[in-house]
């Protein structure tokens, strides 16, 4: 009787410490998830700040000027405006600088095509 008393006493012992266990193991994990929840928090609370200091910029009548002006076209009274287009020399310096580096003798070569 007295071995079955000590072998309950140390299985009810065994279970509460692989509860106890499995407790600690969950808070770890959700206090990990809160720090990552925090992170992306302050990130996005810099995203917040970063957007709304562009969005009070863009409501200044210089930002508007200069949208009108390069989106649009539009000019001052007196102004005249001068649309030139770009050469091929320029795309393709464009393009190619893109996809890899070229040599300066290469793009020589290139405007004297």
């Amino acid at each position: 009787m007295r071995k079955i008393v000590s072998f309950l006493i140390i299985f009810i012992i065994v279970v509460s410490i692989l509860a106890l266990f499995k407790n600690v193991l969950d808070s770890y994990s959700t206090v990990e998830g809160l720090n990552k929840v925090r992170t992306e928090e302050k990130k996005l609370e810099e995203e917040k700040v970063s957007l709304e200091k562009e969005l009070e910029e863009s409501k200044s009548k210089e930002f508007i000027e200069i949208e009108a002006r390069n989106k649009l076209g539009l000019s001052k009274k007196g102004e005249s405006i001068y649309v030139t287009e770009s050469s091929k020399v320029e795309e393709g310096l464009t393009q190619d600088s893109q996809s890899k580096e070229i040599a300066n003798w290469e793009l020589w070569v290139e405007v004297f095509k």
